[in-house]
């Protein structure tokens, strides 16, 4: 039927969206640990 076509194609969106957010943790985290290694050396 159409509305599970359109219910894959909402979860597979969702599911990448997802992916990229956690890069964006996970990069985001990493550049918040850098000021805090800095302070460290200071």
């Amino acid at each position: 039927s159409t509305t599970e076509t359109n219910f894959m194609k909402k979860n597979l969106i969702l599911l990448l969206y997802f992916r990229d957010f956690w890069h964006l943790i996970i990069l985001y985290g990493q550049v918040i640990h850098l000021p805090e290694q800095v302070i460290c050396l200071v």
